[in-house]
């Protein structure tokens, strides 16, 4: 009985100590995007394998060259996404260079005003997260490092693009990364109202 007892507290203060580990608290649920306007990048009439410098595509605009666009390589399928609770099977990536900013390797995308983005997205290499960042053209407002790329399922990336990003900005948003050791993926772009 005392061995019982004794073995009932062990288990008592473990989850006790794990509970203070992890804040106590569950992870928050992924929210539900009223998405207006989406992009993906299977259709080879829209998406070139590679986009010219400063020239729009489905209204993005590659901000020069390198950006790259093709099938996701048999080893990394199956690859998804979960958006709004809907599993999507991903086919074809966008990868942004390397070492890139706001006029060098970056997706540009025009902005009406507030809204939340939303991206599929994971680091290009295999060992190494990188990290994503969104501009408003003249200052960074958001960063995000991204797991491997050999993950199954993407990160599902969002940003609460506000009145001041876009008051104090230029009118758009740019997506990059500026990692000197690689690449980003993107999957999926959405903007939400």
């Amino acid at each position: 009985m005392k061995r019982l007892s004794l073995c009932a507290i062990l288990v008592m203060v473990f989850a006790a100590f794990v509970a203070c580990q992890s804040g106590g608290a569950a992870p928050e649920p992924m929210p539900t995007f009223d998405i207006v306007k989406s992009w993906t990048f299977e259709d080879k009439a829209v998406w070139p394998a590679t986009l010219s410098s400063e020239t729009s595509y489905a209204g993005i605009t590659a901000t020069s060259m390198g950006i790259l666009i093709g099938p996701i390589p048999p080893a990394q399928l199956p690859k998804t996404a979960t958006i709004n609770g809907k599993t999507i099977d991903l086919t074809t990536r966008l990868q942004l260079p390397k070492n890139g900013n706001r006029s060098t390797g970056a997706l540009k995308i025009p902005m009406e005003g507030p809204c939340t983005l939303v991206f599929a997205c994971l680091s290009s290499g295999d060992s190494a997260e990188r990290e994503l960042i969104l501009s408003n053209g003249k200052k960074d407002i958001f960063k995000k490092f991204l797991q491997f790329v050999t993950m199954k399922e993407a990160n599902i990336v969002f940003y609460k693009y506000t009145a001041e990003d876009h008051a104090s900005g230029d009118g758009n948003l740019y997506v990059y990364t500026n990692d000197l050791g690689g690449a980003i993926t993107l999957y999926y772009i959405g903007i939400a109202k």
